[in-house]
């Protein structure tokens, strides 16, 4: 009897089984390959050029080779081109598939625009085509979604909440405080003896950034609020790692 049942079980469970991994691989086959393929043909039928898609990484390992590849050259002090820079890929690909086109991170699609008009469009339409984008689970979990990300209701709220910190009176009575912290870093950069030494403004900009917003925002200064700025930066290290990366659910 109990042989017996245990035949029927397993002849039951095998067809589930089979079922559950056709449904699974079916839609993993759709998000992952024929949902982008469709997305390709459609815009290509616009006269919109898309880059090459791969399964899983996209474009993602050009787009980490052209980053590495502008980062391994000395910055051009007479030509100030930073967004060559800091965006290698965008000015390679425009001039390769044009001023609008298409690339892809993973499995989504990213349009890149450059006509102002149509960036506007975007920017202010209302249509329910139109979303802000969205981000991976594994992001959200490290930083959680901001004001850039959100939408609807949650969107006004946080909207209402922050506009009185930007009010023009409000960042007016902020300037003797972003002065004062401006010409102590200046005071510090006297005492370097600059004539023989060179030195990185970006990395001082950093901490004078952070310094303005501690004394405006928190009332404190860098140096003592200096170890959450570090964990701050620390958390946007780690979400560009994740990003670079191809997300698979379920792999960590």
């Amino acid at each position: 009897m109990a042989s017996s049942f245990l035949v029927v079980t397993v002849a039951l469970l095998v067809p589930t089984f089979i079922i559950v991994f056709h449904s699974l691989w079916m839609a993993f086959v759709e998000a992952l390959w024929l949902t982008p393929r469709r997305i390709k043909r459609v815009l290509e039928r616009q006269g919109i050029k898309c880059l090459p898609f791969r399964i899983l990484i996209g474009n993602l390992p050009e787009l980490a080779a052209l980053c590495e590849e502008a980062k391994s050259q000395p910055l051009s002090c007479i030509k100030h081109d930073y967004a060559a820079y800091a965006i290698p890929y965008y000015y390679r690909w425009i001039e390769e598939y044009g001023d609008n086109f298409a690339f892809w991170q993973g499995s989504q699609a990213r349009f890149f625009l450059t006509n102002p008009d149509d960036v506007k469009e975007v920017l202010y339409s209302r249509s329910p085509h139109i979303s802000r984008p969205k981000r991976r689970p594994d992001g959200v979990k490290l930083i959680d979604n901001g004001l850039l990300q959100i939408e609807g209701e949650r969107w006004s709220f946080h909207r209402r909440t922050l506009n009185p910190g930007f009010l023009p009176e409000k960042l007016k009575s902020m300037i003797p405080i972003m002065s004062r912290c401006t010409m102590e870093m200046i005071e510090r950069w006297s005492t370097k003896n600059v004539k023989k030494h060179e030195i990185d403004v970006f990395t001082e900009l950093k901490p004078l950034s952070a310094d303005i917003i501690a004394r405006t925002a928190f009332g404190s200064s860098y140096a003592e609020a200096r170890q959450i700025f570090e964990l701050q930066q620390e958390q946007l290290l780690l979400e560009g790692k994740i990003q670079s990366r191809p997300f698979i659910p379920g792999v960590r």
